[in-house]
């Protein structure tokens, strides 16, 4: 080949080297550019995935919550349609029914077999004819099958009835009354009777699934206490729908015992009223204070709370009165017979002023000496002045000694808010007026403002105007009996008229007078 020839070639092939290059260039860029594209697209795909995640979590714990729901309704459906189903079988079985237990002669129990007393054999005849006519009568729909209350003795706290295996039949029978009403049953109560585990396997299926149900048991003498709790326990367990449990002269061996129970009461949230009464003994480990601290600081929105004669003491903890301060939902609090001293007493006082959501506090029967006990009653009337009165609490029914003469009820128990407001501030006018010193505390009261001098006197017609507002004859009335209840005797009536006499006499009349004379606008 010549030398123009190889020239020739190298250029063509240096040219179309050339064009390759940068198509290859060009359609790199296009595929970047591609590339790019499909990344914002899978950029895009994996925030939708995202959404589509969080929004299939809360699918899946929707669905889950749903799960659980209606696993619970299902539960409770299956529980009712299995009582049902043994309703009919008795019902089918006996149409025609008849009290089969059979009557147990006195000579068993005086033959001395057993070991009962004299009061053992009266308290257990008294058992069988309580049994015997609460079944007929549920039986005979004679009774308010709602509400059933058997009892062996009618002394509170007093021995129960003792068991026997001859009293189970009657037990069998009663059970089986109780089944008759699966939906019906709301307060079931069982008190001054001796409870084994024999009676409690019959008690434990007919009382399962009921609607808004409350169970009492109250001085029971479990043969073994665990036993005894053990059948407390099923019983919440079985029922969704609990809202009252009440545990009274039932002692508990040890303080895992009393929490066993605790921690099942405050897992039903659908129970808003307990009371552990009289249930920790004087023993050393016991330690009752623990498990009131264990409610109180509970999520649960209480209502009612029984803690009374559980020989606690508080040594210096404040979680009663930081309780109270919080203005929680409870509406009673019983603490009646324990250990509480003064400084309680004080601390419960001041987070009283920050609460207005309790209704009944019962202290009686504590450690209080004079200087407790004045504290809590200025929580009801603090005579300080006029105006500590008007904020003192008039919603609350306070006790803390046998005689409390500052409640907040009338005589049928009722509370007024505003005629206790009447009441006290009449009150507080009378005693004054019997001391001649309402001007004094008026004008101590209400003092003078150094740059406008006009506006105590603007006052005077305000107070004599509420004096007479506060002497309607209802609260005349209530304030005579509330001080012949303060000196226990009877007391002669303070007339409106005395008081607005001494007012009238020496307090700021002259001033008021001439300001009218002035023309300066006072309102009357």
């Amino acid at each position: 080949m010549s030398t123009n020839n190889t020239t020739k070639k190298r250029k063509v092939d240096s040219d179309e080297s050339g064009i390759s290059l940068a198509a290859v260039l060009a359609e790199m860029q296009e595929m970047k550019s591609k590339m790019d594209e499909m990344q914002h697209e899978m950029n895009g795909m994996k925030s939708r995935l995202s959404r589509m995640d969080e929004r299939n979590t809360n699918l899946v714990n929707t669905i889950n919550e749903i799960n659980r729901e209606y696993s619970s309704e299902i539960h409770e459906l299956d529980t009712k349609c299995k009582l049902l189903k043994r309703s009919v079988k008795l019902l089918s079985k006996e149409s025609n029914w008849e009290y089969s237990a059979p009557k147990i002669p006195s000579s068993y129990w005086t033959s001395g077999l057993g070991g009962y007393s004299q009061n053992d054999i009266a308290s257990i005849k008294q058992f069988l004819r309580n049994i015997r006519t609460l079944t007929c009568a549920l039986r005979s729909g004679e009774v308010d099958c709602a509400e059933i209350i058997l009892t062996g003795n009618d002394d509170e706290g007093g021995f129960p009835s003792p068991y026997d295996n001859a009293l189970l039949p009657h037990w069998r029978e009663f059970a089986n009354a109780i089944q008759m009403y699966p939906d019906l049953l709301h307060e079931f109560m069982i008190q001054n009777i001796q409870l084994t585990p024999s009676v409690i396997d019959l008690l434990v299926p007919v009382l399962k699934g009921k609607v808004d149900f409350a169970l009492t048991l109250n001085n029971n003498s479990f043969t073994n206490p665990r036993e005894g709790i053990e059948f407390a326990v099923q019983v919440i367990k079985d029922n969704n729908n609990m809202s009252n449990f009440e545990w009274m002269y039932n002692d508990f061996s040890s303080m895992t015992e009393a929490h066993y129970l605790a921690d099942a009461i405050i897992s039903r949230l659908s129970i808003d009223h307990v009371r552990l009464e009289n249930c920790f003994g004087e023993g050393f480990n016991m330690d009752g204070y623990s498990i009131l601290k264990l409610l109180i600081a509970s999520d649960k929105s209480w209502k009612y709370i029984d803690f009374e004669c559980n020989n606690f003491m508080t040594r210096g903890c404040t979680a009663i009165p930081d309780y109270i301060a919080k203005n929680p939902s409870l509406q009673s609090l019983y603490l009646k017979g324990n250990h509480l001293n003064d400084n309680d007493a004080i601390l419960i006082a001041q987070a009283l002023e920050h609460n207005t959501n309790l209704r009944q506090l019962s202290l009686m029967h504590n450690a209080f000496t004079d200087n407790g006990e004045t504290a809590l009653s200025k929580v009801l009337y603090d005579p300080t002045s006029l105006n500590s009165v008007s904020d003192s609490n008039h919603l609350l029914h306070l006790t803390f000694k046998c005689h409390c003469i500052h409640s907040n009820t009338d005589d049928n128990g009722v509370i007024n808010p505003k005629m206790n407001r009447s009441r006290k501030i009449y009150h507080l006018l009378s005693v004054r007026n019997k001391e001649g010193s309402n001007v004094h505390h008026l004008n101590a009261e209400f003092v003078e403002d150094e740059d406008d001098d006009s506006l105590t006197l603007k006052l005077v017609p305000e107070v004599l105007e509420s004096i007479q507002r506060y002497s309607i004859p209802e609260v005349l009335e209530s304030v005579h009996r509330y001080q012949s209840r303060i000196v226990k005797r009877p007391v002669n009536k303070i007339p409106p008229l005395s008081i607005i006499y001494e007012i009238l006499r020496g307090w700021k009349v002259p001033e008021l007078y001439d300001t009218k004379r002035g023309n300066v606008s006072v309102r009357g």
